[in-house]
């Protein structure tokens, strides 16, 4: 199944959801800040956003208008979620009933008391988008009961794209480590990559997410990351581990819902101050093109761990020059199948790829048949390949499928040791009702064909053929995902849900 992602918001300690004080950190254990970073005096702007459940981050983009994410504003129904690259849920919904505008409360300063003094404004009205599904679209906008002067208004980035590579500062409430120590206290990382924007199967991001390195934890979900010029591009949504140095951080993107921000700076009577110019990724890749290092780079939304541009597949859909292939990812629990490119280093590999590419892609896209053929490509007599094989099976016709194909083609001389006498299977058994025996492996240097054709009224004998393949051999934080887009949907779905992966991500 795909990966979950626990929110970071309210998956706070029980003190940070009762009647005191936010927890502190331990001076003698608490070491890394928001997780990374340092005291913040220098966003008076980002604010704290208390709720009936727990505190989590918000920015203020207009006097009286707060940006947040959903399920900050919002009864939780799960710990984590779990999406596909398209939006989809895999565990239901996220969320339930908004909280009511009026309960929403906005405090200021760097470390300020939600419990112990009284709030800068509160919400009158709410806007969020209609579903209660968080994936792609765990966003939110508050407009408040009063101007909030404590500082001008930030800055954001509405009309274009966050951009893979580029450093943002991230800044939020929250804890510093996975014990949700020192949330309460306001704290900053700069330098922070993003690394993946839009729809991707390697982060497990939707189209409206957007990835970056370790940057946030418990009580940073609604905060800002900001551009090298100082707009809000992305609000925290979720994280996997706050201290693994590899894990990376979900935000949503503020470009993909530009229609709900107008409509709360609409109901707020203000004006957004917007970043000029505009950020533009480059043009997807295609399957097989290379380098990637993240599946946003490529039109299929999937990067191999080799760096090359690839896709879900069936035996028979990957691209010319490529296998069907077990392939592992970081992401996911168990391999699964995807294009890899047919490579080799002899001259016999290299022509069984140009010659015979698909019984090429076939046997090197089937477990067994790939280990036949490394065995037996060393080999040097008919009875070491003849070992190889072993007894028929699936693997074994595969491997005769390429067999015959390499002797029959320009490669009968750099594959010569695919071609020694008798290293081609027995022919088939007799057909069905009692025909006659199979036709027998040949001895002139070439590979016998497969099974026999079954006799018809017990009369007709099995005749050698050409060796068939079956054609069948296929086969938290923050993240999404999206579907492949060709015939082996079906395959992948069912992977999918069967269990990619399980990791729980924090609500931010």
């Amino acid at each position: 199944m795909i990966r979950r992602a626990h929110l970071l918001g309210l998956a706070l300690t029980s003190l940070a959801c009762s009647a005191h004080d936010p927890q502190r950190p331990d001076p003698g254990t608490a070491a890394e800040e928001i997780v990374g970073g340092v005291d913040d005096t220098t966003h008076p702007a980002v604010v704290l956003l208390n709720n009936p459940g727990g505190n989590c981050t918000a920015s203020l983009i207009a006097p009286n208008l707060v940006l947040t994410a959903r399920h900050c504003v919002a009864q939780n129904i799960t710990q984590g979620i779990g999406c596909d690259i398209n939006g989809k849920s895999s565990n239901g919904d996220h969320v339930g009933a908004n909280y009511a505008a009026s309960s929403l409360k906005v405090f200021t300063g760097a470390q300020p008391n939600p419990w112990g003094s009284t709030p800068a404004a509160v919400g009158t009205q709410l806007f969020t988008v209609n579903t209660k599904n968080l994936c792609n679209a765990d966003i939110a906008l508050v407009v408040l009961n009063k101007a909030v002067t404590v500082a001008p208004p930030l800055k954001i980035r509405r009309d274009a794209p966050p951009v893979i590579g580029e450093l943002v500062t991230a800044v939020g409430y929250g804890a510093v480590n996975d014990n949700q120590q020192g949330s309460g206290k306001r704290r900053m990382r700069a330098n922070v990559t993003v690394r993946s924007v839009g729809k991707d199967w390697n982060e497990l991001n939707g189209a409206g997410e957007l990835s970056t390195t370790q940057a946030v934890c418990s009580g940073d979900s609604g905060g800002p990351i900001f551009s090298a010029g100082g707009a809000v591009i992305g609000i925290a949504s979720r994280v996997s581990k706050c201290t693994d140095p590899n894990a990376s951080a979900k935000y949503v993107r503020l470009d993909y819902h530009k229609d709900l921000i107008n409509q709360a700076f609409a109901a707020a009577a203000a004006s957004p101050t917007l970043e000029t110019g505009t950020g533009q990724n480059p043009a997807p890749k295609g399957v097989g093109q290379s380098p990637c290092k993240t599946g946003a780079e490529c039109s299929s939304f999937l990067c191999a761990p080799a760096g090359f541009c690839t896709d879900f597949c069936n035996s028979m859909s990957c691209p010319s020059g490529m296998a069907c292939q077990d392939t592992s990812f970081p992401m996911f629990t168990q391999p699964v199948k995807a294009c890899a490119p047919l490579g080799g280093s002899t001259a016999c590999e290299q022509c069984r790829n140009t010659e015979c590419p698909s019984v090429a892609s076939d046997c090197l896209g089937l477990a067994a048949c790939k280990t036949i053929l490394t065995c037996a490509d060393k080999c040097t007599d008919a009875a070491c390949i003849a070992t190889c094989k072993g007894p028929p099976s699936e693997g074994a016709a595969a491997y005769e499928a390429l067999a015959y194909c390499a002797c029959n083609t320009n490669c009968a001389t750099p594959c010569a040791q695919m071609c020694l006498t008798g290293s081609g299977g027995a022919g088939g058994a007799a057909g069905a009702g009692g025909g006659g025996a199979g036709g027998a492996g040949a001895t002139g240097g070439t590979p016998a064909g497969g099974s026999g054709g079954s006799g018809t009224g017990g009369a007709g004998a099995g005749t050698g053929a050409n060796p068939q393949t079956t054609g069948d051999d296929s086969g938290s934080s923050g993240g999404c995902a999206s579907t492949p887009r060709r015939v082996n949907d079906a395959a992948w779905l069912a992977l999918a849900l069967l269990g990619l992966a399980s990791t729980r991500r924090r609500r931010a």
